[in-house]
C-alpha cells in the first residue's frame, strides 16, 4: 500500500481485516506508558493528504486509553503511514460534535474517530458520516456477529446503511457495599428503587468517620448525565412522544424527578450526611476515587471500580462504542 495514497477506506478496511487494530485489541498486553488520559476536550486535528489523522476518546483509566493509542500507532508503523493521534471528550455536553461539524464543513476532517454512542444519529442527521457498511459485513465475516444485546443496528445502522462500525461493549452496574448493607440489616433484593436505595445510603453513612453512603453526582460529566437520564426515565420522564417529533420533557414526571433530586442534594436536608464533600463538583473519575478510597458505598460505573471488596451490582446496561469516518 502506497501510504501517500493511505485513506480513511483503506485505513477502516485494513483494519478490519487484520483485527490487529480492533477485534484483538483486547488480548493485547498492558506494557503501556506514554500519554495519561486528556481530562478537557482538545482542539480535532486537522486531516491531511499523506496523513493518518485519528481521534479517539477520553478514558477513565489510562491503560485503555493507552492500549488503543498504542494499537492504533503499530498499525500505522505497520503500512508506513505518518500518524496524527489525539484525544477528545465525546460526552453529550463536550464540544466534539460542534468541533466535527465545522472539521467537515472545512474540508479537512480527522479520518477516524472512535467514540460513544452519544453522537451516532445526530452526526447522520448532519451528513458528517460515511456509509461503511463494506467495513462492517467484513468483520461480521471475520469474526462473527456482533454481540447481541447492545442494539449496535439500532445506533449505528440507518435505512440498512451502516454509518458507524460497532467496536467495543461494555456494561456498568449499580454497586453497593455488601458489608455496610449488612451492618443495617438490608438485603441487595430491597433495593429495587431510587428511594431504597437512597435511604440505605443515609442509613449506613458515617461521616464523622469519612464514611458516606452517596456517591453518585448530578455535575455534568458522563456519569452525572447517566445518572440524571436514568432517574428521570425511573419517574416517567421523557424526551418526546412516541412519534419522536413533539417534545415532552417538561411534564409532571420530570418535575417531579427534579424535585427528588432537589431534596436528595439539598446540603441542609435529611439526606446532607450521606453527601461527600464536594460531590456537587465531582467529575468521572470522583466515585472511582471515592469508591475505591472506602469512602463512599453505593455508585453506578462500569465494573472497572470493582477491586477487593465485597460488592452488590444492582443493575446493568449496554453501551456500545462506535468507530466513524467522513470524507
Amino acid at each position: 500500500m502506497n501510504p501517500k495514497k493511505m485513506n480513511r477506506r483503506d485505513f477502516l478496511r485494513v483494519a478490519a481485516g487484520t483485527g490487529a487494530a480492533f477485534a484483538a485489541g483486547s488480548q493485547l498486553p498492558f506494557a503501556l506508558a506514554q500519554d495519561a488520559p486528556t481530562a478537557t476536550p482538545l482542539p480535532l486535528p486537522e486531516g491531511a493528504a499523506g496523513k493518518l489523522t485519528v481521534i479517539h476518546r477520553t478514558e477513565y483509566f489510562e491503560e485503555a486509553q493507552n492500549l488503543f493509542r498504542e494499537t492504533v500507532a503499530n498499525f500505522a508503523a505497520a503500512n508506513g503511514a505518518e500518524l496524527d493521534i489525539s484525544t477528545t471528550n465525546p460526552e453529550s455536553f463536550g464540544d466534539f460534535l460542534g468541533k466535527m461539524s465545522a472539521a467537515v464543513a472545512a474540508g479537512n476532517p480527522p479520518d477516524f474517530a472512535y467514540t460513544s454512542n452519544v453522537s451516532i444519529a445526530q452526526m447522520h442527521l448532519l451528513d458528517l458520516l460515511e456509509d461503511v457498511t463494506d467495513v462492517v459485513e467484513e468483520a461480521i465475516s471475520r469474526y462473527g456477529n456482533i454481540m447481541q444485546g447492545t442494539n449496535a443496528p439500532k445506533v449505528g445502522q440507518f435505512d440498512g446503511v451502516w454509518k458507524a462500525v460497532p467496536f467495543i461493549a461494555n456494561t456498568t452496574g449499580y454497586f453497593m457495599r455488601g458489608d455496610k448493607l449488612a451492618e443495617i440489616g438490608v438485603a441487595p433484593t430491597d433495593l429495587e428503587t431510587y428511594d431504597q436505595r437512597r435511604d440505605a445510603a443515609l442509613a449506613m453513612s458515617d461521616p464523622d468517620n469519612e464514611f458516606w453512603g452517596w456517591g453518585l453526582t448530578p455535575n455534568q460529566s458522563g456519569d452525572g448525565y447517566g445518572f440524571l437520564m436514568s432517574l428521570i426515565n425511573s419517574f416517567g420522564g421523557h424526551f418526546t412522544d412516541e412519534t419522536g417529533q413533539i417534545v415532552q420533557f417538561n411534564s409532571p414526571e420530570t418535575l417531579a424527578a427534579v424535585e427528588w433530586l432537589a431534596e436528595t442534594y439539598d446540603m441542609e436536608g435529611m439526606y446532607a450526611p450521606m453527601l461527600p464533600p464536594g460531590i456537587l463538583s465531582w467529575t468521572d473519575i470522583s466515585n472511582n476515587e471515592a469508591y475505591l478510597a472506602d469512602a463512599i458505598g453505593y455508585t453506578h460505573n462500569a465494573f472497572s471500580v470493582y477491586m477487593h471488596r465485597q460488592n452488590v451490582t444492582i443493575t446493568q446496561s449496554f453501551q456500545i462504542s462506535y468507530c466513524c469516518a467522513r470524507h
